[in-house]
């Protein structure tokens, strides 16, 4: 994460090179981001980059961290609205993506962010968006358990995970393919409802 160094900087001078950063983040996906793009944009010196930052994943843990908390007071918003269902959840983030990827720029930026798998992998996940997560926030205490079959301890984290898993897999497409938003959103409500239902026709036996 930044160091003090960063945040000690004046306004304007911090947002000039948070804005240098979008602005590379934009143009070149995460392992063809240029620190030296950052440091000619922002006006800084190298050395000065490496007071602020131990480097280019230290950067992006920093803004992945932001991500992070805006998705998580998101799913906090998201859950109160559909009275404690997270299936509405993850609905909501879907259709927040396919207005995103409608706009080039973000598009592009947000693209680009999640290129950077090592430091997504371990950002974009249930802890993320405050699901269920054994080490994650306090967020899932919102849920309505009553509105799920819930067996076993372990029930809830891995429903959480499928749906993020789910979610990977439409904000993948959408990134990739912007123009089929509405058939990618018609698969991802048909998977969800599999989920949701599950596919066995009768009830197992115990």
């Amino acid at each position: 994460m930044p160091t003090s160094t960063f945040y000690n900087l004046p306004e304007e001078k911090r947002q000039k090179l948070m804005d240098a950063i979008y602005a590379e983040i934009r143009r070149v996906p995460y392992d063809e981001i240029s620190i030296n793009q950052i440091i000619q944009t922002a006006q800084i010196s190298r050395g000065s980059f490496y007071q602020y930052f131990n480097g280019k994943d230290d950067m992006m843990q920093m803004l992945l961290g932001a991500f992070s908390r805006k998705l998580r007071q998101m799913t906090l918003q998201s859950l109160q609205k559909h009275k404690g269902d997270p299936f509405g959840v993850v609905v909501d983030a879907l259709d927040l993506f396919c207005v995103l990827s409608e706009k080039e720029e973000m598009r592009r930026l947000y693209h680009h962010l999640l290129s950077g798998l090592r430091v997504i992998d371990e950002r974009f996940s249930c802890k993320s968006m405050g699901l269920p997560c054994k080490d994650g926030h306090q967020i899932h205490t919102q849920i309505d358990l009553s509105l799920l079959d819930i067996q076993t301890e372990n029930d809830l984290f891995d429903m959480a995970e499928m749906l993020m898993d789910l979610l990977k897999w439409a904000l993948s497409e959408l990134m990739a393919h912007p123009d089929q938003k509405e058939l990618i959103r018609a698969r991802f409500l048909n998977k969800l409802s599999i989920l949701k239902r599950g596919f066995s026709a009768g009830k197992e036996n115990a």
